[in-house]
């Protein structure tokens, strides 16, 4: 960016996916004048599906932004002091769901199934459990429940997730991640 701290202006749109980089740190780099929009975009834009959350400059900089994230997604504009934390959840969230998915296609294939159908049955699963959650009415939590039958298959794996303190570790993983993007944005 020092490269081009002359090649900015007040007429320029400066737009900026990097992890962990506030913008006073971009504009130090680039110059007073320019405007920045901060954007974190996830994984999902290869397939139109992103969600990207936006700070930075507001009016015309800001619709410009929406118009070019919402090409591949969703937005939403948030407080930069909220970057950091959407770059845990969402940013990163994509490999958080791609384990999740193999580790279901490992256990199907230890269980007899071969890598294709394990990978089909896995990913499909998301991908429904997905587009169900996007779509409906209820939040995960209730969706989850009408899955779970009292004394069913669900239940027990349910419990099992629960005595193995699977919350507590998706909490430590997303707040690990939140912490290193303060380190970034720090150095």
């Amino acid at each position: 960016a020092n490269e081009f701290r002359n090649a900015f202006g007040r007429r320029h749109l400066l737009i900026t996916i990097l992890a962990g980089t506030p913008i006073a740190k971009v504009r130090r780099a680039v110059g007073p004048d320019v405007q920045i929009i901060r954007a974190m975009p996830n994984l999902g834009a290869q397939v139109g599906e992103a969600m990207t959350a936006l700070t930075g400059a507001g009016g015309k900089s800001m619709e410009y932004a929406e118009a070019v994230f919402s090409g591949c997604g969703k937005t939403i504009r948030l407080p930069e002091r909220h970057l950091n934390l959407v770059t845990a959840v969402s940013g990163s969230g994509p490999a958080y769901f791609f384990l999740l998915m193999e580790l279901l296609a490992k256990e199907a294939r230890t269980q007899g199934l071969s890598e294709s159908v394990a990978r089909t049955l896995a990913v499909q699963t998301a991908l429904g459990a997905a587009l169900l959650a996007a779509n409906s009415e209820f939040p995960p939590n209730e969706l989850r429940k009408q899955v779970t039958s009292k004394g069913g298959t669900t239940e027990a794996a349910l419990k099992v997730f629960e005595k193995m303190k699977l919350p507590a570790i998706i909490s430590a993983g997303v707040r690990a991640a939140l912490q290193r993007g303060r380190q970034l944005s720090r150095g």
